[in-house]
């Protein structure tokens, strides 16, 4: 998949597009009529504005880049899951993916961005844009995950305006039913110094540590399987592997600088090389069947290093899920 796709599509373009896998509705933008009740010119500009990105060719084929574009779309399409944080909505691969698709919105309801993102970089992009997550914890929240506030203070803050310094969270989970769907919302803001977090479905007001903001964030990363506990068996018992934060955390950089180097370098030549006439038209056969294996062979690497990174970060997870200060000690370090 294509990690490079970052140009921006107009709602139009993206029902284009779903058009290739049939599909009348994308999660989160508006209702597909409502465009075509204006009549057919507005698809006709965005038939004409994918062929100026190369989205399509001139005669209407399909190009590469339109191909990885429209895979993508695809993949939010089959979502059983959304994560939707102010404009910034998340829909979800298998479950052993590492890979989430991320479509922001960068117009007020007209322009979208598309990117298939790794998992591993969410807690970096989410907090250089919602500084709440970096926010340094209380040394009184290491006692509490939430409590309710009291009568007083809720009335207070049901009146209350954030600063601009807040959180608008809802998952979205599908089911085979609209029964089964389930839905769930969060705000998040300071008062005070202090982490409130609002149910508004149950209207409920909390003070929240800051690692139950963590943990609700967290569902964007997570596998199915998670990597819980992190113990090795010595005879009839158990023994805790002690892990410094800076120590996984240094891990983690390293390994993202390397997949970094991967996909805007290294993957991108090795396609380049791939494409060159002389691979292309037969005229260095034994070549070809060399590159071909090195290509698998770089593309293996990727993959190891990718899943590296996944084991890292989950193990971060959990260390920023139990203990408070080391977790603002990791986001910290993140932030260099």
């Amino acid at each position: 998949m294509n990690k490079n796709v970052t140009d921006t599509f107009h709602i139009t373009e993206l029902f284009l597009l779903a058009a290739a896998f049939n599909a009348e509705t994308l999660f989160g933008l508006p209702d597909k009529k409502t465009y075509q009740l204006m009549g057919s010119e507005k698809f006709k500009e965005a038939h004409e504005s994918l062929i100026k990105k190369e989205i399509f060719t001139p005669d209407g084929k399909i190009t590469t880049g339109g191909a990885y574009v429209i895979r993508a779309l695809e993949f939010y399409y089959l979502s059983p899951k959304y994560v939707r944080i102010h404009n910034v909505m998340f829909g979800f691969r298998a479950e052993d993916e590492d890979e989430l698709i991320m479509l922001m919105e960068v117009e007020d309801g007209t322009e979208y961005r598309i990117n298939v993102i790794s998992k591993a970089f969410v807690l970096k992009l989410l907090s250089d844009r919602f500084p709440l997550i970096l926010r340094e914890p209380k040394e009184e929240e290491k006692d509490f995950l939430k409590e309710e506030v009291s009568y007083l203070l809720k009335k207070e803050l049901e009146t209350y305006e954030p600063d601009d310094n807040f959180m608008n969270m809802e998952f979205f989970q599908l089911g085979d039913t609209q029964e089964k769907v389930t839905y769930e919302q969060w705000l998040a803001f300071t008062k005070d110094d202090e982490l409130i977090m609002v149910d508004p479905i149950t209207d409920k007001y909390y003070y929240a540590k800051n690692y139950y903001l963590m943990k609700w964030i967290s569902r964007i990363r997570r596998r199915h399987l998670m990597v819980n506990t992190y113990l090795a068996s010595t005879g009839g018992g158990a023994v805790p592997i002690n892990i410094e934060a800076d120590e996984i955390t240094s891990m983690f950089q390293q390994l993202e600088t390397i997949l970094i180097e991967f996909e805007t370098n290294v993957m991108p030549n090795v396609e380049e090389l791939g494409d060159l006439e002389f691979y292309t038209a037969g005229k260095a056969k034994k070549a070809m069947d060399a590159y071909q294996d090195a290509n698998a062979k770089v593309m293996e690497i990727h993959s190891h290093y990718k899943r590296a990174s996944m084991l890292v970060i989950e193990t971060l997870n959990e260390m920023m899920a139990a203990d408070a200060m080391v977790a603002a000690q990791i986001i910290g370090k993140l932030r260099i």
